[in-house]
């Protein structure tokens, strides 16, 4: 893990403006899907349709508000709008990264590309919204090559869904693109796609309700520890206990087990104490762990759960956002109440407006290779159409930012120590956090 002290500068550089891969890595985005069938390059054309997907969600929402007012307005009166700014403010970050707006003067304008779309009395993005499966209307050669990329990405979430279905939209390398889905090497990505469609039900100011109830949510994040971030645990948690043999490890909202089941392979002299709040996911957790000496389940609120026990690691991974304010720092000062002396709280999340303390760190770390940078820039595209669903959605309380979780910390007498990559994509951060030291030594943690 990289010691924060040499990432802070970059964690102050917020930017709503979207990084550029470089030309080389642009280049291949376009050429590779056209030239290979293998896994990779499957891979790298469904990215590709996913940023048109996210594209038709996005164009029809501005249609769906016109009273926003969008363009010609600055940043800084969008994001204060009273309400619904920090959700107002996710939407028009998902604009500017999906290339729909761009700024002048720190004004935000419409893009070109799309104004047709925009402009059009009767507009077919309307249409194929409502509409994913019928024959296309005749219009702007724009609209046709995002009606492929939304059909393309619909094709693939019903075919996950019966594996009856023969994907009619899509033409080139259907055995390849079935068996993919069939396999779930695409798991993950599909379930996103899923979740991400019913952005078409957010009319501002109003939250969603939810489609999906925990469990599902619970599910997605099991497949993407799986598929992405079990690897980058072992070692980082390996790093937060290797002055510990058999540590006591909390792990807080923590869902099917994933990181239990890891530490209890790999560190196997550990104790662990997971809590999770939602009973039937505790329950099927509890059952898989049933008779494990070393593991202990509770079915309770964190912010109610009252110990006399310190842990020598706390685990916090993507929990944040189901907290406001208030509650983030409850849970912040909890944590630091419940470390052992000289002990960790590790925390995995994904924050917006990070992209120039991920470059930096990616430089420090050595992964500056072109397929990396070409994985950072889509994982800098889904973490947007991310952090807008959970500002929007009522499972969620709001998305998680940088600059307040920094504070939040200060506030809670944490401080962070290092933290690197959960992923190879940068999407997400694994940070250690360990309790502020002040001249006079560790600030005097608060009962729990």
């Amino acid at each position: 893990m990289i010691p924060f002290s040499k990432l802070s500068a970059y964690s102050k550089k917020a930017t709503s403006r979207p990084q550029r891969p470089g030309w080389v890595p642009s280049a291949l985005i376009r050429t590779v899907p056209y030239i290979s069938t293998s896994t990779g390059a499957l891979k790298l054309k469904f990215y590709r349709h996913f940023a048109g997907f996210i594209q038709v969600i996005g164009l029809y929402l501005i249609r769906q508000h016109p009273e926003l007012d969008l363009f010609g307005r600055k940043l800084e009166e969008l994001y204060h709008t009273p309400v619904m700014g920090r959700r107002l403010q996710s939407f028009v970050e998902l604009l500017l990264h999906f290339e729909l707006a761009h700024l002048k003067d720190n004004r935000l304008q419409p893009s070109r590309r799309y104004l047709h779309i925009l402009q059009s009395d009767h507009c077919s993005i309307d249409w194929l919204i409502h509409n994913p499966g019928s024959k296309l209307p005749k219009d702007h050669a724009v609209f046709q090559t995002l009606a492929a990329d939304y059909r393309f990405i619909t094709d693939l979430m019903r075919r996950y869904r019966n594996t009856s279905y023969q994907l009619p939209h899509i033409i080139r390398n259907k055995e390849q693109w079935s068996n993919l889905v069939d396999s779930s090497a695409l798991d993950y990505e599909i379930r996103l796609c899923e979740t991400l469609s019913y952005l078409t039900r957010l009319r501002f100011p109003n939250k969603i309700k939810s489609p999906f109830n925990e469990a599902y949510y619970t599910e997605s994040g099991r497949n993407a520890f799986r598929n992405y971030t079990q690897h980058r645990f072992t070692a980082c948690y390996g790093y937060c206990t290797s002055a510990t043999r058999e540590a006591h490890t909390l792990d807080i909202g923590c869902g099917y087990g994933n990181y239990i089941r890891v530490i209890q392979e790999q560190f196997p002299l550990h104790r662990v104490t997971g809590i999770e709040m939602n009973p039937e996911v505790y329950r099927t957790t509890a059952n898989a762990f049933d008779g494990r000496k070393n593991i202990q389940l509770i079915n309770q609120n964190i912010l109610n759960w009252e110990t006399v026990e310190r842990f020598d690691v706390l685990l916090i991974n993507y929990a944040i956002f189901y907290f406001n304010r208030t509650e983030k720092l409850e849970l912040l000062r909890k944590s630091r109440a419940l470390l052992k002396s000289g002990g960790s709280v590790l925390i995995c999340q994904y924050f917006s407006q990070l992209e120039p303390l991920k470059q930096r760190l990616a430089t420090l770390q050595r992964d500056t290779s072109i397929t990396q940078r070409i994985e950072r820039y889509f994982g800098n595209k889904i973490l947007y159409a991310n952090t807008l669903w959970n500002d929007s959605v009522d499972t969620f309380s709001e998305a998680a930012r940088w600059d307040e979780f920094e504070t939040l910390c200060q506030e809670a007498g944490l401080q962070i120590e290092s933290l690197t990559h959960a992923d190879r994509f940068y999407y997400s951060l694994f940070i250690r956090l360990t309790v502020k030291h002040t001249s006079s030594g560790p600030a005097p943690a608060e009962k729990v």
